[in-house]
């Protein structure tokens, strides 16, 4: 969540704050500080080098597109975070009840 209102205009700065507040481990708010900027500087790099390119069409009227691509992204990361979490927790608890010997 912090990636996604780290890329959200206006909330970079309260993202981080709020991170603060609920204790977030410093880790975790790095991790989603580098993948806000990964995701947001890379988007600008590849709009810059279509248009250095001549593609006419990387205006600001396609900025529609531009936020389908991202939430499908985030989609993305969010379901494969999921049940990769899912799949630890659960191979965690078989582990547990496993007998000794």
């Amino acid at each position: 969540m912090i990636v996604a209102a780290r890329l959200t205009p206006g909330l970079m700065q309260v993202s981080s704050v709020a991170a603060g507040t609920v204790h977030v481990p410093y880790y975790q708010v790095v991790l989603a500080i580098l993948f806000s900027s990964i995701v947001y500087d890379g988007i600008l790099i590849t709009l810059g080098t279509l248009a250095r390119l001549g593609f006419k069409d990387v205006g600001p009227e396609n900025s529609f597109w531009i936020v389908i691509g991202f939430v499908g992204i985030m989609t993305v990361v969010f379901v494969t975070i999921y049940l990769i979490r899912r799949r630890f927790k659960q191979s965690q608890q078989t582990g547990e009840m496993s007998p000794k010997g």
